[in-house]
């Protein structure tokens, strides 16, 4: 056969394992068979993709954190609230095609109310602030609402949410002394009790609980859900 150049010569499409290939090392000519190239670079093969089109499961090869973005996943919280002994506040923002779902799930066990009406929810005498989330500053809030788990024991009942551009308050001060929009007027809570919200926070504002009563207390219970949509 004459010679041809590369571009002459039929596709040989798709890699077959048999295919060999012309290598130099050391000054020295060698075969290798296409299979190697599989062995030593960890080629997704159709076995790893399954049966969709481009269905590659990426963690299997990126870890645990290949679809975690920096617009996804938990969101700030103020040490004012995760500090409190046997507290929990867990967030997390989700996207499903255009439309946001930040979840804030939080147990007010371990943390106190203030001593007057419209004091921040927080470890009781912590300097630290008492925020419960920091919202995404990609996310135009479109309404939410919160839903009472677990009837609130200890503490204030009546409790509010509002959001702050500051991230500085913290337990027992006046929601007041910041630039604040209440959110929710949840009035006495109980187990059931579903409020939607009355005004959307901003992108990147910060969302307190807040009691509007005078019992400063420790809670033993109480438990909310709050579902924040946007776009």
């Amino acid at each position: 056969m004459a010679d041809q150049k590369i571009s002459q010569l039929a596709s040989g499409a798709p890699l077959q394992d048999t295919d060999e290939f012309v290598i130099a090392r050391s000054g020295s000519n060698f075969k290798i068979a296409a299979s190697s190239f599989a062995d030593a670079t960890n080629i997704v093969s159709q076995t790893d993709i399954g049966t969709a089109p481009n269905e590659v499961p990426l963690n299997q090869y990126l870890g645990a954190n290949a679809y975690v973005d920096s617009e996804f996943g938990p969101m700030n919280v103020g040490s004012g609230i995760s500090a409190g002994a046997n507290t929990i506040c867990a967030t997390s923002v989700a996207k499903e095609a255009n439309i946001y779902r930040i979840n804030i799930l939080i147990d007010l066990t371990g943390l106190n109310s203030g001593d007057a009406a419209g004091d921040i929810i927080g470890v009781d005498g912590s300097a630290n602030p008492a925020f419960i989330a920091q919202l995404p500053s990609t996310v135009t809030i479109l309404g939410g609402r919160m839903t009472c788990l677990e009837t609130p024991a200890g503490g204030d009942t009546d409790i509010d949410l509002y959001s702050a551009t500051e991230g500085t308050g913290t337990e027992d001060s006046a929601i007041t002394s910041l630039t604040e929009t209440q959110i929710i007027n949840g009035g006495t809570q109980s187990a059931g009790t579903v409020t939607y919200f009355a005004a959307d926070p901003a992108a990147n504002t910060y969302l307190y609980l807040v009691g509007q009563s005078t019992s400063n207390a420790t809670y033993t219970a109480g438990r909310f859900l709050i579902e924040i949509f946007g776009a």
